[in-house]
């Protein structure tokens, strides 16, 4: 009697844990690195995420990223940058598996563009540069927000 008692509290225990993960949030500091690197390879721009990532799966999976600077590694001057307190992406968990994820709702907080002003660009900056068009591999996003 006295093991199923203990075996029903470990349960117990289980069961909470691994409801507080999904209402809280899975901290997910090992898809820094994957999704920055997925960013620079398929637009050539740098992105390093400064805040933290957390992953959630309850009402419906998202991931949030905080503190994102995103700009061009060709500038060495580091003025012309992008930097984003926080993007949450909300998709469902089998369009996730299936390979092309379906994004239903892109929420980007507080994005700030710093540009030099026209007086301090160099002649030819924006000569050679070639229009953005990323490689998303398939996945869509119905509704943006800012």
């Amino acid at each position: 009697m006295r093991a199923v008692k203990f075996a029903g509290a470990a349960l117990a225990a289980v069961i909470v844990v691994i409801a507080v993960l999904l209402v809280v949030g899975i901290p997910s500091g090992f898809l820094t690195s994957t999704i920055a690197s997925r960013v620079e390879s398929a637009t050539g721009y740098r992105l390093s995420i400064d805040g933290t990532t957390k992953i959630s799966l309850w009402p419906t999976l998202n991931v949030t990223l905080n503190d994102l600077t995103l700009a061009d590694p060709r500038d060495r001057s580091g003025v012309t940058r992008l930097t984003v307190d926080s993007v949450q992406a909300d998709m469902s968990l089998s369009s996730v598996w299936s390979g092309r994820p379906e994004i239903s709702e892109l929420v980007v907080t507080r994005p700030v563009l710093y540009q030099p002003l026209l007086r301090e660009r160099l002649p030819n900056a924006g000569s050679s540069s070639k229009p953005l068009a990323p490689d998303v591999g398939g996945a869509s996003i119905a509704r943006v927000k800012v």
